[in-house]
């Protein structure tokens, strides 16, 4: 069943290397299975030629301390596409959204809950900083911008990323892309980035009270950290409050998959 999810988390200085590795699956995470796909665009900006950790590295040398080193989505893909399809997916939210206008990495991972249920996401990490057709360093890329003069600052941060109607349309984005794509490969199942209320409220104007009926629930959502972590150290090695979480997590999914038989049950009669 095809799920929604759009995450938006901001890394500090200090964080951005690390993060990269772990998302690129590289260094000392280069031993794990799950990596679909990789892609690291619009790092020509600089002109001492460097790899995306090592931009991302500069991220952490050179923005200022206590400052925003990257803006990073994480994305639900529909578990119904294949990996082509996924990666095709994301590639198109990321040109619709990032372009050429910000440095950007993303990787697609595939995890498996321990019933076997798939988990295809991505995690698209990019610098707030855009590009200007200047080249600089990667110390002067991330100095404080010269308005006078833009040669002898640093890229400026865009600081339409700190507004949450943006984020309220990227959400929408990633909603309308997941569709399309799913419609394109021959799915009916759809998405929606709306909370589970006002679908069901939505449901209920158009008289599709099958579907509320559905939507009458608790939203099935975790961190996945605590996901991870209890799958690598078992449910009595979380804390009392992870616990409750990855319990409570538990119940919406099961609530979920019996709406979900119950509804195929009713359509079909």
């Amino acid at each position: 069943m095809a799920e929604y999810r759009l995450h938006c988390k901001v890394g500090k200085v200090g964080m951005a290397k690390a993060h990269a590795e772990y998302i690129l699956r590289e260094n000392k995470y280069n031993k794990k299975e799950d990596l679909v796909y990789k892609e690291s665009g619009n790092m020509e900006c600089v002109i001492d030629g460097t790899s995306a950790i090592d931009f991302w590295k500069s991220a952490d040398d050179f923005e200022r301390v206590n400052g925003r080193a990257y803006r990073e989505f994480e994305l639900n893909i529909p578990n119904e596409l294949t990996h082509k399809e996924g990666v095709e997916l994301v590639k198109n939210f990321v040109k619709q959204e990032i372009g050429n206008k910000h440095p950007y990495s993303f990787a697609i991972h595939e995890s498996h809950s321990k019933d076997g249920e798939k988990n295809l996401h991505c995690h698209l990490m990019f610098s707030e900083r855009k590009l200007d057709n200047i080249l600089r360093t990667k110390e002067q890329f991330f100095r404080r911008a010269n308005s006078k003069k833009p040669e002898l600052g640093g890229a400026k941060k865009n600081d339409i990323w700190i507004k949450k109607e943006l984020l309220l349309n990227i959400r929408k984005s990633w909603e309308v892309l997941s569709n399309q794509a799913l419609e394109k490969n021959g799915f009916n199942e759809r998405v929606s980035c709306e909370s589970l209320k006002k679908q069901r409220e939505i449901a209920l104007e158009k008289g599709d009270y099958l579907k509320a009926e559905l939507l009458n629930r608790t939203p099935v959502n975790i961190s996945g950290i605590t996901l991870q972590k209890e799958k690598r150290l078992g449910l009595e090695k979380l804390t009392p409050e992870e616990q409750e979480k990855f319990k409570e997590y538990k119940q919406a999914k099961e609530l979920r998959e019996v709406k979900k038989r119950e509804l195929e049950i009713k359509s079909k009669k």
